[in-house]
Formats: C-alpha cells, sequence, structure tokens
C-alpha cells in the first residue's frame, strides 16, 4: 500500500482534476467549432483515448452543454453510423451592447450564433440599470431565461481603461450623450458570474473581416471603417495559431498639419478629413450638391448621403470624382502609417465607403500604387471594401466573448 502524505494527496488531486477539466474544454470547443462531430473524430483530432472523450462527453450531455443530433456520419463504411455531437444551443446566451450617440442596441445569441433578440434604444444613453431592463424586458418578450446569460460583450467607439473598463475619450460621441462611464464595472457588480468583456468597434470589426476572408487571406490584416468616426483594427496571426485583435486609432493619424481642429485637440487628424460628414462638407462646397448627413454616431440619414454620392460618382460626375480623388490622397496618408508600422499585407475598407462600390475600391489601389510606397511592396499587398454588416461585427463579439469564456473553464 502507497502512504501519501495529505498535502501530496491534495496537490495530486489537484492536478488530476485540472487535467480534466482541461481536456473537457478541449472537448467542448471542438464540438463548438467543429459540430456536427463523432466522438471518434474527437478523439482523433484531441488525441484522447476512446474511452476519456466517451467518458467525458457523457459529463457534457448530462450537464447540457453538449447534445446528440438527429445526423448520422456518413463517413464510416460499415456498422453503425456513429451518432454526432453539437453544442446545446439552449444551454447559454451572450449578449452584445453597441454604445451610440444617446442610444444603445441590444442583441441576444445563443452560443451556436443563433439570433434571438435584439432592440435599439434611442435618445437614452447606456446606464447599467437601462441595460438590465433591457434585457429582462428581451427575455419576457421572447421567452428566454435571463439566468442563462454567460456573457456581455459591450461594443464601444473609443479609448477605455484596459485594467477597470471605464468608459474614457470618443470622438463621435459628445460627452453630454457619452454612456455610464462605469457601465462595465457596474454591470460585473449586478451580474456576478456573467463574463463582461469590452471592446473597442475596431478590434471587432477587424476579426469579422478577417473571419469572413478564412485561409485565403494574409496577415496582418488591417480592417478599417469610415463612418461619422474612423475605427481601425489589426488582426496578427501568432506562432502558436492563435490570433491576436489590435485596435489602432487610426482616426487620429496627423495627415496634414494645417487642417482643421480636431475633438482630440490637434489639427488635422485623419478623421477631420476623412470621416463620412467631412466627405459630404466637401462635396457641399465644391460641387453644389448638398446632401442631407448628420454628425452624431449612428445617424441613419448618413447612409442614404452616401448613396447619393456613390450615384454621382458611377455616372461619371467629375466635379465629385474630383472631390473623391483629394478624399483618397488623405485617406491614403493615414492608410499607408499603418501598412508601414505593422507590415500590414491586406487591407480591407468598410462602412459607408463600402457604398462607392469596385470602381473606388481601383481608385484606392491607384491612389496607393502611384503616389505613396509601402514596405511590404505593392504586388503584396491585397486591399477590397468589404460590408461590416452589423451582424457580422456583433457574431464576431459573441465568438469573442465565447473564446474568452471557455478557454479558461464553465461551472458545470
Amino acid at each position: 500500500m502507497i502512504h501519501m502524505q495529505p498535502q501530496k494527496a491534495f496537490a495530486a488531486v489537484s492536478s488530476q482534476q485540472l487535467i480534466k477539466d482541461q481536456n473537457t474544454m478541449l472537448l467542448f470547443n471542438l464540438v463548438r467549432k467543429k459540430a456536427p462531430i463523432s466522438r471518434a473524430s474527437l478523439a482523433r483530432i484531441s488525441g484522447l483515448s476512446p474511452a476519456t472523450v466517451s467518458m467525458l462527453i457523457d459529463e457534457l450531455i448530462s450537464n447540457q452543454w453538449i447534445q446528440e443530433t438527429d445526423l448520422v456520419s456518413e463517413t464510416a463504411e460499415r456498422g453503425r453510423k456513429p451518432i454526432l455531437l453539437e453544442v446545446n444551443a439552449a444551454r447559454g446566451l451572450i449578449a452584445t451592447l453597441e454604445l451610440l450617440s444617446r442610444g444603445y442596441i441590444c442583441t441576444v445569441y445563443d452560443i451556436r450564433l443563433n439570433r434571438i433578440a435584439s432592440r435599439r434604444v434611442r435618445e437614452t444613453a447606456a446606464t447599467c440599470s437601462g441595460v438590465l431592463e433591457t434585457l429582462l424586458s428581451l427575455a419576457r418578450e421572447n421567452q428566454f431565461s435571463a439566468e442563462h446569460l454567460l456573457g456581455v460583450h459591450i461594443l464601444f467607439p473609443g479609448l477605455f481603461e484596459e485594467s477597470t473598463g471605464r468608459l474614457g475619450f470618443s470622438a463621435v460621441i459628445s460627452e453630454a450623450d457619452m454612456a455610464e462611464p462605469e457601465l462595465a464595472a457596474a454591470l460585473r457588480e449586478r451580474l456576478p458570474g456573467v463574463r463582461i468583456m469590452l471592446s473597442n468597434n475596431a478590434t471587432v470589426t477587424a476579426y469579422s473581416a478577417f473571419m469572413e476572408a478564412g485561409d485565403r487571406i494574409e496577415t496582418p490584416l488591417l480592417a478599417m471603417t469610415v463612418y461619422e468616426g474612423i475605427n481601425a483594427g489589426i488582426v496578427m496571426r501568432l506562432p502558436a495559431g492563435n490570433e491576436m485583435c489590435l485596435p489602432v486609432e487610426a482616426g487620429h493619424i496627423i495627415v496634414r498639419e494645417d487642417g482643421p481642429l480636431c475633438k482630440c485637440g490637434n489639427h488635422g487628424c485623419l478623421e477631420t478629413l476623412c470621416s463620412t460628414p467631412a466627405l459630404f462638407r466637401a462635396i457641399a462646397e465644391k460641387t453644389g450638391r448638398a446632401p442631407e448627413f448628420s454628425d452624431s454616431y449612428g445617424a441613419d440619414c448618413n447612409q442614404d448621403a452616401m448613396a447619393e454620392v456613390a450615384s454621382a460618382f458611377a455616372s461619371g460626375d467629375a466635379a465629385v470624382t474630383e472631390v473623391l480623388r483629394e478624399y483618397t490622397r488623405s485617406l491614403c496618408c493615414g492608410l499607408i502609417s499603418i501598412v508601414n508600422l505593422f507590415a500590414v499585407r491586406s487591407i480591407r475598407i468598410g462602412g459607408d465607403l463600402r457604398l462607392l462600390g469596385p470602381a473606388y475600391s481601383a481608385l484606392l489601389q491607384e491612389t496607393l500604387a502611384e503616389e505613396f510606397h509601402t514596405v511590404t511592396g505593392m504586388h503584396e499587398l491585397n486591399l477590397e471594401l468589404f460590408d461590416d454588416d452589423y451582424e457580422a461585427s456583433r457574431k464576431a463579439a459573441v465568438i469573442l466573448t465565447m473564446e474568452s469564456i471557455f478557454r479558461s473553464g464553465f461551472q458545470g
């Protein structure tokens, strides 16, 4: 008989439990990402024994994280077809919270990325109590349990304190229209056990562009969106095979020292020259057109204004085209700074600029090639417009939240 000291026995049990927890998380994440999948495939991919896989999957099924599907594998050549597994969508919910000027959008998804409900709140800046009431209201109206909420991902178009989550400066949301600065901390206090995450919109948008492109895209990837403000993010592949997302303060790169005064206090920031309101002002001043627009972040009329500019550009309007050429030179000044700093290989430009279509993508590439020098070499720089639709960005936020939750473990 082997006698073990209490401390060593406890350490051995703790070590075994840690290994079991890690293997459980490994299998759960494989099912989440590769479903529908069989137990045999899980054993092959994970390197765990079939017996271990069977035991841990049975526990996950018992705790309702995993469920067997009605599908069967078509790969087995003979014998009984193995039953496939998938994540139990009803087991968990993730909410996204997009902060706007005096308003917010709250959207709820299950952990299979099915959209459950969404609501836009207008003329009311986000507060902890208001957000909680919105979540409870959505739960009542759509017959889901708020108790299954696993995470809330706040998307903020500005700067925040990484350690505390306190909302700071935003160039597109005025202080008077800002959400409650301590929103993240207040939600953490009111929702213990729920993962509260906070990201700059740019990070999530860049990740959504990366997911949309898949394996065909070269990194580092720069994704930039141009609306009432300018957001940008970088996605890099790490040696271990994971991705790292970084926000970039692209809107406050100084591209013209004698330019307009920016809200940040500097002159000639990219945002003062290349936001959509800046473009509409230039169009109005130099072409005689007067598109209706607003400086408010998330203003619905600005998309219509850009569609009007796109129509004029497509029809060959010389005055509008000349304004866009000058605008594009300023935009490329900001782009080239980021490209050369991070040795960017791929660029995706979204926001309302995507409405200008392929002809504008060609103008961007032509301007970069003829007037700017990249350290990567133009033949290696891939540039496209992309549709950064809100749904794709929200789902990217949900995926990032699940990666955070299910990387570190969960309660059975």
